[in-house]
């Protein structure tokens, strides 16, 4: 019995802990970042060192910035509409064009 409990009150401790790091709450951005309006802006070079961006409501918003693996690039995008390699022209004609297609295998290939 004594085994069984050193082992369920860590358990039940990290359990109260984590239960407070639910998706419920948004994530408040930083003053510092621009606004999401200011930073994607078609045929606008999307900033070299773009780390994220808020929204109206000041909610951080930042998709997984990606590392290329045939080019010595970083790629990402916002909502469905907005991608770009960083440093470069930020597109807006939605991740199933073929503008997009053809930006997204440069960066990655095409096996995937």
């Amino acid at each position: 019995m004594p085994r069984l409990l050193a082992v369920a009150a860590p358990l039940a401790a990290l359990t109260a802990l984590l239960s407070g790091c639910g998706a419920d709450a948004p994530t408040p951005a930083s003053e510092s970042l621009p606004s999401c309006d200011q930073v994607w802006v078609a045929g606008e070079d999307l900033p070299e060192d773009y780390a994220g961006c808020k929204d109206g409501d000041g909610v951080l918003q930042v998709s997984e910035i990606k590392e290329c693996t045939k080019t010595d690039q970083r790629f990402t995008a916002y909502g469905d509409t907005y991608y770009a390699i960083l440093g470069a022209p930020i597109h807006d004609d939605g991740q199933t064009s073929s503008t997009y297609q053809e930006l997204y295998a440069g960066c990655f290939g095409t096996d995937w």
